[in-house]
């Protein structure tokens, strides 16, 4: 039976992070993934990776067809489903080798297969090639990240009715979709199909698109969606649906009193995701729970002080970098080193939608709930050379910021390279600059990154 300082449960980015943080400092660390085609987790087989693999070869095809734009004619283009599903393979493959590589590098103990749960410091592995092995540990770490959230009355069968890991995973490009849910996911995927040719309508049950973000930026989101042929409809619900021979027939209610009946070829279900605790045995551990996520403190332990969970199993963002940072948090922890930690206010939130869209900090709604003063300051792309020269000048930044201390309370930006772009300004807020400072900064010319400067000109 192999002793072991750390085990940890989950592959992905929470998990491996987190292993290769341990083994760094001399720690004998254990990973176990369940399926070894699933390495990395979710977000390197199955969303960051593939999807945004989708969405640059959604934007090359945009940029064929918008070629004559800067004199270059290109008499015919068109998208190949298998082509394109070949290339998201091949980024996910090159990606996973590498971690492989990592892990073995780093001397990582690592196991595919089903974990259970015999005690906190003993578990036992149902191993992928069959048999078993039973391991013990100090601490245990759980990183088994989340599921696709199933929509009641919507049951998915993977062809006609999907998720996102299936448009994924069965990369088609259907005539008519229908995506259910206007969240990021959703509308990276609108993006990601209506560039390529399907024409896409989105249902979302909030007021909004993007519900969760400045109100500023979803007006203009969806103003550009429904520019480019995108059917939005929010404040509105799937009430009734019917497969017919590979087709769906879905009734919908629109603002709690209009009805209507639209046919897809294909539904897309991209309504969030909740945490995957189906650990086997996790009951014997009886963690405190909260609105089915694990409690944690800020340490990331559990409340079995042995026991310590990061990533979409506890109730922070989903988001990878949001679970690595966690990873880094709980390690340190481990090492005995409790001064890590992280501000959620500081997180990015990014989105590649058409436009892209960047943020990070308070909204001006949220301000206004809490009372704070702020200033607001504003700067559309099409003021920006190097978005013109580009010829996708759509877009603003806004900047929310502190009267009196002249620090920064929040940023969003809608428009090219904005989940690029946003990271200056989550500097800006990690490290307390002020607007002058950010002012004086100088950049480089022609830049979209000149956009942040020039924001407080205005």
């Amino acid at each position: 039976m192999q002793k072991y300082d750390v085990v940890i449960i989950g592959g992905g980015p929470a998990g491996y992070k987190a292993a290769e943080k341990l083994a760094e400092e001399k720690k004998l660390v254990c990973l176990i993934e369940k399926n070894e085609k699933h390495l990395g987790g979710t977000c390197l087989n199955e969303g960051c990776i593939p999807v945004k693999s989708l969405v640059e070869s959604a934007k090359v095809y945009s940029h064929i067809q918008e070629s004559e734009k800067f004199g270059i004619v290109v008499s015919s283009a068109q998208p190949d489903s298998s082509k394109i599903q070949a290339s998201v393979l091949k980024n996910t493959a090159l990606l996973q080798k590498g971690l492989l590589a990592t892990l073995k590098s780093k001397k990582i103990s690592l196991f595919f297969g089903e974990a259970e749960i015999l005690s906190s410091k003993e578990i036992k592995i149902h191993l992928e090639e069959g048999g078993f092995e039973v391991v013990t540990t100090d601490h245990l770490l759980l990183a088994t990240g989340s599921l696709v959230r199933e929509l009641p009355g919507i049951p998915m069968d993977g062809k006609t009715v999907i998720s996102s890991k299936e448009a994924v995973s069965s990369f088609h490009i259907p005539e008519k979709l229908l995506i259910i849910g206007g969240g990021y996911i959703g509308c990276e995927f609108a993006g990601i199909f209506k560039k390529l040719g399907s024409s896409v309508t989105i249902v979302e049950a909030a007021p909004a698109l993007i519900i969760h973000e400045d109100e500023e930026i979803r007006r203009t989101l969806e103003r550009e969606c429904k520019k480019k042929g995108i059917f939005v409809h929010c404040s509105t619900k799937v009430i009734d649906f019917e497969i017919k021979e590979n087709a769906v027939f879905v009734d919908i209610l629109i603002d709690g009193k209009t009805e209507e009946t639209l046919f897809f070829n294909q539904v897309l279900v991209c309504t969030g995701r909740i945490p995957n605790t189906s650990i086997k045995g996790i009951e014997k551990l009886n963690l405190k729970m909260e609105n089915g996520f694990i409690s944690v403190n800020e340490k990331m332990q559990t409340s079995c002080s042995d026991v310590y969970a990061i990533g979409d199993l506890i109730p922070t963002p989903m988001l990878a970098h949001t679970a690595y940072k966690e990873a880094f948090i709980a390690a340190e922890s481990i090492l005995g080193n409790n001064k890590s930690s992280y501000q959620q206010l500081h997180i990015p939130r990014i989105i590649f939608s058409d436009p892209a869209v960047g943020s990070v900090g308070y909204t001006e709604q949220q301000l206004k709930d809490h009372n704070k003063d702020y200033q607001v300051y504003k700067k559309f792309f099409k003021s920006n050379g190097m978005a013109v020269v580009q010829q996708n000048d759509t877009g603003l930044i806004k900047v929310l910021v502190d009267p009196i201390h002249h620090t920064i309370l929040g940023a969003s930006i809608i428009g090219i390279s904005a989940p690029e772009l946003i990271h200056e300004l989550v500097l800006a807020m990690e490290c307390g600059l002020s607007v002058a400072q950010i002012k004086n900064t100088i950049h480089g010319h022609p830049t979209l990154s000149e956009i942040i400067r020039d924001v407080f000109e205005s």
